[in-house]
């Protein structure tokens, strides 16, 4: 989090928001939401909850506000594509 965020303010980027939401989907779906729906929101990077754990749902409260899927062998977001989000 504080790592990324220092380096994408250190390359030049405006970080617009920043948030720890808890390992629930429809909490993570509800900030993801808000931020797509942001205007000054250009992209969403998410961190953590991405592992093979029960309580690591990022990826499945992320996929369904997908337009464009990425495959199968990457829908673990272990190896994350560039996503497309529903506006």
């Amino acid at each position: 989090g504080a790592l990324i965020a220092e380096r994408l303010t250190g390359a030049g980027h405006r970080l617009a928001a920043r948030s720890i939401v808890i390992d629930d989907v429809e909490a993570i779906r509800e900030q993801v939401r808000v931020w797509i729906a942001d205007p000054a929101v250009d992209i969403v990077v998410s961190t953590g909850g991405t592992g093979f754990t029960p309580r690591d749902v990022t990826p499945e409260a992320v996929m369904p506000l997908l337009r464009q899927h990425p495959p199968q062998a990457m829908a673990s977001a272990a190896s994350c594509p560039t996503w497309r989000l529903d506006l």
